[in-house]
């Protein structure tokens, strides 16, 4: 249990965690709102399936790390939501639809009509500086399109909370030290660029296109991509390009080639120092292994300028 002084909010709060570190319980109490309460639930793999506030329970059903729809404690239907292709993008929902900036954040709900309905402003590091309109207080999905949490103020980033208030998450780095120094830093404080869905980058491998190819999918025989958090990857290919995989989805991956977990922000700057001096001539004679220049050459080298980051930062 922690007990905190909120300075910028002027309220105290209490934060109750589990042994995995996921907030259980939060109270806060300030004279201007009285006390606000929030118990939290959470399924196998980590999600929020339940979230009681008050008097009022509200269940959560995903498809993956979405929100697909709610329901209160007797299973009658709340929100649903029409979900995008990207990580944390709703199209719609109770007959609103969102409107996006382009870091990804809520800016506004329009109805069918194309009504605009709500209108929502933020600091740079999250914090909701307004928001106007008929619709606007039925939303809690915000910037970048995370859930915002009323009672406390703070955004459900899946693996951890983020206090926009003061530009940082709650609990420690699921992945220690490979994340940077600072185990809690919200996108090497750079949020006008990169966002953080999970925070967790992963590298992977899947078949070829071709399925004539004896063995396919073994040992050389595949390609590797990396794919970032909000759903995004890159890779280099026979064309000669470094880009996302066209016609493939991260399901199509395997992942347990490496299973190790990449902080997304500093796998995105690896791959930046990468390409800024990467030699776009694909190749793979089958004769002269020492010149092969391919998929795999890339992501080793992603790998390499990582742990070099890495050990930057920890030195």
């Amino acid at each position: 249990m922690v007990l905190a002084w909120n300075i910028p909010q002027r309220k105290i709060e209490t934060f109750v965690y589990d042994f995995n570190d996921r907030l259980r319980v939060y109270a806060g109490y300030s004279f201007s709102t009285g006390l606000k309460q929030g118990i939290y639930l959470y399924d196998a793999l980590g999600r929020r399936f339940q979230k009681r506030v008050g008097t009022q329970t509200t269940r959560f059903f995903s498809d993956g790390w979405s929100t697909l729809f709610e329901t209160n404690l007797a299973g009658t239907l709340g929100k649903s939501y029409v979900l995008g292709p990207r990580i944390d993008e709703i199209l719609q929902s109770t007959g609103q639809n969102y409107l996006y900036d382009g870091l990804g954040s809520v800016a506004g709900l329009a109805n069918s009509s194309g009504v605009k309905t709500a209108t929502y402003g933020y600091d740079v590091f999250g914090a909701l500086r307004f928001k106007s309109g008929t619709a606007a207080n039925a939303n809690n999905y915000l910037f970048t399109g995370r859930e915002l949490d009323p009672e406390s103020t703070l955004y459900n980033y899946r693996n951890r909370y983020y206090n926009p208030s003061v530009g940082r998450f709650l609990t420690k780095d699921p992945i220690g030290l490979r994340g940077g120094v600072n185990y809690y830093s919200y996108v090497f404080n750079n949020p006008i660029s990169w966002i953080d869905p999970w925070g967790l980058g992963r590298i992977g491998s899947r078949t070829l296109d071709s399925s004539s190819i004896p063995f396919n999918g073994s040992g050389p025989l595949r390609h590797d991509q990396i794919w970032y958090d909000d759903d995004s990857n890159s890779g280099f290919f026979n064309d000669d390009t470094i880009r996302s995989d066209y016609g493939h989805n991260r399901k199509e991956y395997d992942f347990s080639r490496d299973t190790k977990y990449y902080d997304d922000c500093l796998l995105k700057l690896a791959e930046g120092n990468v390409q800024r001096r990467w030699d776009k001539d694909w190749r793979m004679p089958l004769w002269e292994p020492w010149n092969w220049n391919n998929c795999q050459d890339y992501v080793n080298a992603v790998r390499a300028e990582y742990n070099t980051l890495e050990q930057t930062q920890a030195g």
